[in-house]
């Protein structure tokens, strides 16, 4: 604690020297320490305290001080829930648009929920984490397909064509690895 508040007053005090000023009101903290308990931490900047938080948001990703990421695919999920309730409307079960006009929609989806796919991916070592990001895209793949809310999400992704989020996810983690792009498809495929 004694070395990050040296640090944060001597980049203080760069920044004023160099015509620039931190907000401390706007200022957020974490400390990632895992399952360990976190002690009476405080920081202080231009003479405001900080207190760090167990989650905050920054550059799009949900950061948790377990670093698990969970806390990131439950509040993607949330977003991602509310955007498909709005497409949803958009897409009556009968009729109008076509399925290709239906999936292009269906992207906006999942083009929400993979952001940042390569920060975040271990969270789909999880179960749990998968099952939420099925859920939402389960919705999605329903009005792709003119699909009724009793088929499985499995059925709706297969009759969708559309695959599921974490299998998509590994396909997008691939390409940031340097994997060609038809290379990382075909994996997905198989």
């Amino acid at each position: 604690m004694n070395k990050a508040n040296r640090a944060i007053s001597q980049i203080s005090t760069w920044l004023q020297h160099h015509g620039l000023a931190i907000a401390p009101e706007k200022t957020e903290s974490i400390v990632m320490v895992g399952r360990r308990a976190l002690l009476d931490i405080r920081f202080e900047v231009n003479g405001i305290e900080v207190k760090p938080t167990r989650r905050l948001k920054y550059l799009g990703i949900w950061l948790d001080h377990r670093r698990s990421f969970k806390v990131h695919i439950e509040e993607v999920s949330r977003k991602c829930t509310k955007v498909a309730g709005c497409l949803s409307r958009l897409m009556e079960n009968i009729q109008e648009p076509s399925p290709s006009r239906r999936r292009l929609l269906a992207t906006v989806v999942e083009s929400i929920a993979l952001y940042a796919t390569p920060v975040w991916t271990r969270a789909l070592n999880s179960a749990r984490t998968r099952s939420i990001l099925d859920q939402v895209q389960r919705k999605m793949a329903l009005r792709v397909c003119s699909g009724y809310r009793t088929i499985a999400a499995d059925a709706a992704f297969v009759i969708a064509s559309v695959p599921p989020l974490s299998i998509k996810a590994e396909e997008r983690v691939h390409r940031h690895n340097g994997m060609e792009t038809t290379e990382a498809q075909n994996k997905l495929l198989d």
